[in-house]
Parts: structure tokens; sequence; C-alpha cells
């Protein structure tokens, strides 16, 4: 049978940078989401091994709290094995390499941009501290969900918060952002006439990595966007997205996204 995880996506160059591991995370193909899977991650300095074990989830995101130089005096590779809870059949793979092999000045070049990025939005003063909510998209299916069309019957449930997946999104992840002035954008409804949008573009590092549908928070106001699906890379190097821009939207605050808890202690 083929193996659940449809991509694997390491992001190690931004939080190793700042000290903060390696991001990890998984998505399942789609017959695979419901299931009752758990999940051990896998790492070497080689493709084929041998791997030794650094943690056990449940969940699709994993952050590898030791620091590996990776792409400078060794390659680092990540595996995962998964194992169905229900049958204990277990399926391996795949086998992920972290970034490419950046040579020593390439490097330096990337901690710099970071380092810049930091301190541009931090000391600076450009940027807005806030947190990104990643939406699940596998796990255990919400009480809500309509048996025979599988879609959402409560769009305000806060138990899934209009995901369909209990739990809705990930733990947050700090991130900061550089809010650019909105645009208003308009269309027209068939049924309801002329709407507007208001859509924003921001600047933000590579890390955490955005996906449509993601949620950011501000720490000070506690207002919410949702991550549209413009994502473009606007600093990288080799092909590795360092600085990106993002399109986002505000969330009314009647949206069941405004009760998902944020500790920010």
């Amino acid at each position: 049978m083929a193996n659940p995880i449809r991509r694997l996506l390491i992001d190690a160059l931004p939080p190793l940078i700042q000290g903060q591991g390696t991001f990890i995370c998984w998505r399942l193909h789609k017959d695979w989401c419901t299931k009752s899977l758990e999940y051990a991650v896998l790492v070497g300095v080689s493709p084929s091994g041998p791997f030794k074990k650094v943690g056990l989830t449940q969940d699709t995101e994993f952050v590898d709290s030791v620091e590996r130089r990776h792409g400078v005096s060794q390659d680092v590779y990540y595996t995962i094995i998964t194992q169905d809870r229900d049958t204990g059949e277990q399926y391996r793979g795949p086998v992920q390499r972290v970034g490419s092999a950046w040579n020593h000045r390439e490097w330096r070049m990337a901690r710099e941009l970071v380092r810049r990025e930091m301190l541009r939005m931090v000391k600076g003063e450009m940027g807005v501290r806030g947190h990104v909510l990643h939406r699940r998209d596998s796990g255990e299916r919400c009480s809500c969900i309509a048996p025979d069309t599988g879609s959402v019957k409560n769009p305000a449930c806060t138990l899934c918060y209009g995901t369909g997946y209990v739990g809705g999104y990930y733990p947050p992840i700090e991130c900061w952002v550089d809010q650019n002035p909105e645009r208003i954008i308009r269309r027209l409804d068939p049924e309801q006439g002329a709407l507007s949008q208001v859509i924003t573009e921001w600047r933000t590092l590579a890390y955490p990595p955005l996906e449509p549908n993601d949620i950011w928070v501000d720490a000070t106001s506690d207002k919410r966007w949702r991550v549209m699906g413009d994502i473009r890379s606007i600093a990288h190097i080799r092909g590795i997205p360092i600085i990106q821009q993002v399109s986002v939207q505000i969330l009314e605050r009647e949206r069941p996204e405004y009760e998902f808890p944020i500790d920010d202690s």
C-alpha cells in the first residue's frame, strides 16, 4: 500500500539561525486524513541511514530542538515512520534532505538576511508581533460534519473552528510581519450585489511556512487574518525561500477562529 504521507516539508534555516531548531511538517493523502495514526520522526546523515529517533507525535507537525549544522559541516536527512494505531501496520518514508548543499559563504548570507530582517522588524519597529495558526487537515473528524457529504454543518463550531477536524488548528507559532497598507477589492455577487474585501500584503520570514487558510493573530489586539492563496518568495538562496510576501484578509469578530485560545505567557 502507498505511503500515507504525500508531502514532507523541512524548514530548518530561519528557525535554526534563530536558535529555534528544525520545523518539520507533513501532509497526508486524502484517504488517510481521518485514520488514527502515530508518527516517529527520525534523523540521519545519509538517505539510506542509519537513522535515529528524535521524537514521537500524533500530530503532523514536529520541532527537532537539537541544533544540527544543515548543509555546512554535514548533510542532514529526516524521515517519518507512520503507524496505523488500529491495525499496527507501519509505513516508512519519505526521506527528505534539509535545504541544499550550501557552502559556508551561502550559509553566512542566509544568516545575515535573517538577522537583518529581524533587526528591521523588532529593533526598527517595522514589524508587528503575532502568531501563526496552521490549519489542521487531518485527524479526528468533528461531530458537526454531515455524514453524507462530509461538509461542515456548523461553521461556528468551537470544537473544530469551522475546519471539520477536532482542534481546528495546531498550537501557535510566533511570527513577526511587516504590514503594508490595506487595499479594498470589490467583486459582484449574483445574490448579494457588490461586496468588498479588504486585502493586504505582508512581508515576513519564510518561517513558519505559511499555507492558504492559515490564521495570523495580532499579539496585542487579537485581530485575526486568514492567509490567502498568493504566497511569494521575495528573497531566496538556491531556491530556498528566506523572506516571503503573503496576501491576507481580516476576519470578522463573529468568526469562530476568534475562539481559538492563544497562550502567550
